[in-house]
This record gives C-alpha cells, sequence and structure tokens, in this order.
C-alpha cells in the first residue's frame, strides 16, 4: 500500500501542477490542495483483497472518529464487504491526512525557528531544513502511546494530533506550532542542522499498550537510495515552501 501510494504520487501531473504554481497559489492554498491530492489517491489502491483482509481481521482494527461512517460506533461483526471498504478509505485518507499535517508541523515549526534564531533564509534555509529531515523521521519509530507524549511536549496540546481537529491552516497560521525552545542547533560542516531538545518518553508495556509499530513510511524508498519514503515526503514539503516564497 505505502510504495503503490507513492508511486502513484511521483507520477501525479497534479503533484506537478501544485510545485509549478505553487508561487502563484500560495503556502497554504497549496497544502490543502496536496492534500486533497493525497487522499485522493487512497481510493484507487484499495483492493477487494485488502477489504477482505480487513474484514477477516476487522475486531482487530482500532477504529477513530470519523472512521466508520455508518453510524457513531466502530462496526460490529458483521459489516458488509461495501460497508468496510468506505470505512476502511476513510481510516486511511485521515491517516495519510495525518501523516502530512504532521510533518508540515515539523517543518513549519523548524522553519518558522531557523528565520527568527538562527537568522537564515533562501538556499541556506532550504539546505538547513533538507538536512533535519530528522525532526519528522523521530516521530516514526515511536509506540502510538509514546508519540502522543512527545506531540504534547512538544506543542502543549493534550491527548492525540487529530485530524481534521487540527489542519494545515491551524499550522500555517501559527495557532498549532512547536516553539522555539524545543528545537536545538548545531554547526557542521555542511552548515546547521536542527533537531528537536532531548526528551525521554515513557516505557511501553507491550501487553498493555500494544506492540510498538513503525510508520510504514519509515521503510526505505524504492526510487531513492539512502532514503526512507518519509525522506521522500519531506523533500517534497520543502519542494512546495521553496516555490510558494517561503524562503524568503
Amino acid at each position: 500500500m505505502t510504495v503503490g501510494w507513492f508511486a502513484a504520487l511521483k507520477s501525479s501531473p497534479v503533484k506537478d501542477d501544485l510545485l509549478a504554481n505553487a508561487g502563484e497559489y500560495g503556502l497554504r492554498q497549496t497544502l490543502e490542495a496536496f492534500n486533497e491530492l493525497c487522499r485522493s489517491l487512497v481510493d484507487e489502491l484499495v483492493t477487494d483483497e485488502m477489504v477482505r483482509s480487513a474484514h477477516g481481521w476487522r475486531e482487530a482494527i482500532l477504529w477513530m472518529d470519523g472512521d466508520w461512517r455508518h453510524s457513531d460506533e466502530a462496526p460490529g461483526p458483521d459489516p458488509t464487504l461495501a460497508q468496510l471498504r468506505m470505512s476502511l478509505e476513510a481510516k486511511l485518507r485521515r491517516n495519510i491526512s495525518l501523516g502530512v499535517l504532521e510533518a508540515v508541523l515539523c517543518l513549519e515549526s523548524a522553519c518558522e525557528f531557523a528565520r527568527r534564531d538562527l537568522g537564515l533564509r533562501g538556499d541556506t534555509l532550504r539546505d538547513t531544513l533538507q538536512g533535519s529531515r530528522q525532526l519528522y523521521a523521530s516521530l516514526a519509530v515511536l509506540h502510538d502511546k509514546q508519540e502522543r507524549e512527545r506531540l504534547s511536549f512538544l506543542t502543549g496540546i493534550s491527548g492525540y494530533l487529530e485530524y481534521p481537529a487540527y489542519n494545515y491552516s491551524h499550522v500555517i497560521g501559527g495557532e498549532l506550532r512547536i516553539p522555539a525552545e524545543k528545537f536545538v542547533a548545531a554547526r557542521t560542516a555542511d552548515g546547521w542542522r536542527i533537531r528537536f531538545v532531548r526528551h525521554q518518553v515513557g516505557r511501553i508495556d507491550e501487553a498493555a499498550d500494544g506492540p510498538a509499530m513503525r510508520c510504514p513510511a519509515h521503510r526505505p524508498s524504492a526510487d531513492r537510495a539512502g532514503s526512507t519514503y518519509n525522506d521522500v515526503l519531506w523533500d517534497l514539503l520543502i519542494g512546495i515552501y521553496q516555490r510558494s516564497g517561503r524562503f524568503e
């Protein structure tokens, strides 16, 4: 699913148009349109085999608000395959939007920190952020419970970061932001690198909390040696930021 989704994104003419016209559309409009593109790619990738597999494991799936379209409760023991397909698509669209939102939160916050505290602009700012992709990657290796704790520490929100309760407008508008004191900058031979301040998350009892499952986009990219799919997403967002004029 992850490999197919990134392949569809790579070949998307809509993505190419958004990049080419980000300066005209502006950052917020481009990000919102990019989000809609990311969500639309899901429908092309949910197969009958995937739906049948989800049906077999339906009682083990963690359903969130908005995933199950046909009632306020999680699906019962006997949803139809059509109902399950619709809810599975909704769940995957929400997950993708949330993943991109987390990346934008890290990128926008680090961009603001680098501009204000380090005085960086233009290509230097772009290169610094491109070399600091570990900011986003550091969230991908955590258990959901640890990720909630980390994001609470970084942003001050309580509970999980949820989409669409939080969206790109909240991040770009400054309502949801990781403040400057949560970042550390260090000089390297290639320039600046930015990371989060150290914060020890709680230990996980897998028997009670469930196993830690690495984000599927943290696996190596099939198209770019030495990079993960999360790295590919980070660099694509940096391209949107640059072409929209955010680094000037």
